[in-house]
């Protein structure tokens, strides 16, 4: 992420009001420096060096990287403002940036990919399951098989599912507005506590208790298409994700929701 440079001009302003130095006093200090690269400097028109950052640095007693970003929290939520699809409440963010260096303390401003899928993460799976998790299932295209999963007061659309019947597979790809993501599926289907939130309805379509799911996303972080296959685990009575390559191969993908997800990827890099 590029530095902010109205905030680091700012913080080099600070630094220099709190050593009580004029422009030309700290210019001349910071390796002969005129006054209007101060100047430049603390309006945010121009970043100085590395090797007079540095000694900025030095002289407030701080890092080159904290002038550059501030606080890891700060650098967090900026990171957050310009790269995320996404808003949060403001509390929600601080908690969440706060529960990410507690947990991950060696984790510091410049692991960008880290912090924004580690936010994602937490984002997608901090609402507790409740009533409206109950997915419900209305016919959308009969020719095609597709269904719509509503939640439970049915406010909006959290996925479109496409039933395989021949071979007993669901097919879930979460609407972009919806809250069920693949994370969310993974938090869900391996706990037979909550399971039922997402299994329960498909009984309705005698395709057997526990058919195999797979489910279709597209990353937020890195806007990457994911697609995961589960199925259930009779000795352990729960839904565990596929990792045989070649079963995955054999169950395959539905190519017109991997179609549609290609199209939101190019708009999103576009």
């Amino acid at each position: 992420m590029k530095p902010n440079k109205k905030e680091v001009g700012l913080r080099i302003k600070e630094i220099r009001k709190k050593l009580g130095y004029s422009m030309e006093t700290f210019g001349e200090i910071v390796s002969q420096s005129p006054r209007s690269s101060v100047n430049s400097w603390e309006k945010g028109v121009s970043i100085p060096r590395k090797d007079k950052l540095e000694k900025i640095a030095q002289l407030g007693n701080t890092t080159s990287q904290q002038i550059l970003y501030g606080d890891f929290e700060s650098y967090a939520q900026e990171l957050i403002k310009t790269e995320a699809n996404y808003t949060l409440p403001q509390e929600f963010e601080s908690a969440m940036i706060k529960a990410i260096k507690e947990e991950l303390p060696d984790i510091d401003i410049g692991d960008d990919t880290k912090i924004l899928k580690l936010m994602n993460y937490m984002k997608e799976n901090m609402n507790p399951a409740s009533e409206e998790d109950y997915l419900e299932y209305e016919l959308f295209n009969e020719h095609e098989s597709i269904f719509v999963a509503f939640g439970n007061r049915k406010e909006k659309a959290l996925a479109f599912v496409y039933t395989d019947r021949e071979n007993e597979i669901f097919h879930f790809a979460p609407t972009p507005f919806s809250d069920m993501s693949l994370s969310r599926f993974y938090v869900f289907l391996p706990n037979p506590e909550l399971e039922h939130y997402i299994v329960k309805e498909l009984t309705d379509f005698e395709m057997g208790a526990h058919p195999i799911i797979v489910v279709y996303d597209l990353e937020q972080t890195e806007n990457k298409i994911r697609v995961a296959h589960f199925e259930y685990n009779q000795m352990d009575k729960r839904y565990e994700p596929i990792v045989d390559i070649d079963k995955i191969k054999k169950i395959g993908v539905y190519s017109p929701f991997v179609k549609e997800l290609k199209k939101e990827e190019r708009y999103r890099h576009s």
